[in-house]
């Protein structure tokens, strides 16, 4: 079973970013993120948290060690 939620959380997760991608794609190409429409800037936002929560729950970065 946690392979399968695995799974379609990758898969979610794939959808996310691409949407995401997308989306900044188009805010390059219209010359900013004040050119998008709100629905896009919405679904900007809602896709970004979604990559971001997805990696500050696998990714950790460690404290430098100080000499």
């Amino acid at each position: 079973m946690a392979i399968i939620n695995k799974t379609i959380a990758n898969k979610a997760l794939e959808l996310a970013e691409a949407k995401m991608l997308a989306l900044l794609h188009i805010a390059t190409e219209k010359g900013g993120f004040d050119k998008l429409s709100s629905k896009q800037t919405e679904a900007l936002e809602k896709y970004t948290q979604i990559v971001k929560t997805y990696e500050d729950a696998t990714f950790t970065i460690p404290m430098p060690q100080t000499v």
